[in-house]
């Protein structure tokens, strides 16, 4: 399992995920809150971390023209779906390709989000992520429960 999301000049993100053999890869613009969107999604699958959890979540990533679909499925109380699609252009929802469908363990993809996040505040901080990233905030709340929600499973 693995999860590289790194900022690219203003308003660009580069980013893949790995997970068993599928690779799949994305740049997501400032148009769409990426990580909050991301991180919002995951909580809301994960029922530790909410009281009232869904089975799945869908959220799409704006890359001008196109972009990525995403979907996080429960698939059983440790397993996660993750299924990425992506449009060559999201206005029209044309030449939809999915990109990447496998299933992982929650703890596993958790940890790989937090890693990136983690590197990517040691790098930029806060404030260089909001000037890099322009309309968006860091999601500080998020990340900090789903960092305390690894460090609780991992003891």
């Amino acid at each position: 399992m693995e999860f590289i999301y790194t900022l690219d000049g203003a308003g660009w993100a580069l980013g893949s995920i790995k997970i068993n053999s599928q690779e799949a890869y994305f740049s997501p613009s400032y148009l769409s809150d990426a990580l909050y969107i991301l991180l919002k999604s995951l909580i809301s699958v994960t029922p530790d971390l909410t009281p009232f959890p869904v089975k799945q979540a869908t959220f799409e990533w704006m890359e001008e023209p196109g972009g990525t679909v995403w979907t996080l499925e429960r698939a059983d109380s440790k397993h996660l779906n993750v299924k990425i699609s992506s449009y060559e252009d999201m206005y029209s929802k044309k030449e939809l390709v999915t990109d990447l469908n496998e299933t992982c363990l929650y703890i596993e993809f958790i940890q790989a989000v937090i890693i990136a996040l983690d590197l990517i505040l040691q790098k930029h901080g806060v404030d260089g992520y909001k000037e890099k990233w322009i309309n968006h905030e860091f999601p500080m709340k998020q990340y900090l429960l789903l960092k305390e929600f690894i460090v609780k499973a991992s003891h």
